[in-house]
């Protein structure tokens, strides 16, 4: 089975950028694609995340991220920086901007936006630990603001009830519920080359199932034996596995988890994108931490951590418990 491979030779997992792919001798190219989004209106509150290639020497979408508010976009911790245990050195500002409003990375439509890059801040938990990325997720501070419209929106936030939440997740992962996560990621990976990335949106169609399941997966399929063991729920980290021929991939980091118009997760990591084998989103049960009364933003740890505050929007998403639908 093909899989990631670090200069030094030791395994690693997809969805971390600055990565070479080593295929085995049976695959050379594997397709991952999954269906297109239509319309940048379909999911409104999706942005890419650019990142300048030096060996491309270009612009490649390296991550996707979620629309907080007008200046919040909200990402997986290792598309900001490079992660060495607990060490984290930040990717620098320039070397990122944003897309959004724009289903195709390129920005042919004119009502797509590019924004700049002020700022970012990694979750204080973030970590490799061993060959895995917990608590992976972080924030992008874009200059200036997104102007709204019907293709760029913010999630909003829905219920502020934590025992409910957790019920419906349990709930949708014994059922199965079908849910969907979108980016702009590789779609196929050819031996010594670069990854081929969409153009398009493009939409993997996947489902929740529980940590058991999961580690059953790794255990009795995976060539990833440090993955067997791994704790899930420790880490604030839900499993997927796709329902179709496709699974995300390099550059889908940061994306929704999407579940009955719910997004209950960003997409980490997941090994080889192998349609077979689960993908791993950070649990959005780590992003909330509270809203002060009457809607006034407490003091969040991206504040704290030197990040821009924004007064246009009365949500504060931080470390906990809140359910984020992706419809207004």
């Amino acid at each position: 089975m093909a899989q990631f491979w670090l200069a030094c030779g030791s395994p690693v997992i997809s969805g971390i950028p600055n990565i070479t792919y080593l295929p085995s001798r049976k695959e050379k190219l594997r397709i991952l694609d999954g269906r297109s989004a239509e319309h940048s209106s379909s999911y409104p509150f999706v942005v890419a995340v650019m990142k300048w290639s030096s060996r491309s020497e270009m612009w490649l979408p390296s991550c996707v991220g979620i629309i907080l508010s007008k200046f919040r976009i909200l990402t997986a911790c290792h598309c900001i920086a490079r992660l060495s245990g607990d060490s984290i050195k930040y990717y620098k500002p320039d070397w990122l901007h944003i897309i959004a409003g724009s289903n195709s990375f390129r920005l042919r439509s004119s009502l797509g936006q590019k924004k700049d890059v002020h700022t970012t801040v990694a979750h204080p938990l973030c970590a490799l630990s061993g060959k895995i990325v917990v608590n992976d997720c972080g924030m992008i501070y874009i200059k200036s603001e997104l102007r709204f419209t019907q293709d760029v929106r913010p999630v909003k936030l829905s219920s502020y009830d934590p025992a409910g939440l957790k019920l419906m997740l349990q709930e949708y992962m014994k059922s199965g519920v079908q849910c969907q996560t979108v980016g702009w990621g590789a779609t196929q990976y050819r031996y010594n080359n670069p990854s081929v990335h969409s153009e398009i949106l493009r939409i993997t169609d996947l489902k929740m199932v529980t940590s058991e399941k999961c580690h059953t997966t790794f255990c009795t399929s995976s060539n990833a034996n440090f993955i067997c063991h791994h704790d899930l729920e420790r880490a604030n980290q839900i499993c997927a596995v796709s329902t179709s021929r496709s699974s995300p991939c390099t550059g889908d980091s940061g994306g929704p988890l999407v579940c009955n118009g719910y997004v209950f997760g960003i997409f980490s990591w997941s090994e080889s994108c192998h349609r077979d084998y689960p993908a791993i989103f950070t649990n959005i049960l780590l992003m909330i931490e509270s809203v002060g009364e009457g809607g006034i933003e407490r003091r969040s740890w991206w504040e704290s951590n030197g990040g821009l505050a924004d007064a246009d929007s009365p949500l504060i998403i931080h470390i906990l418990l809140i359910m984020v639908p992706i419809a207004l």
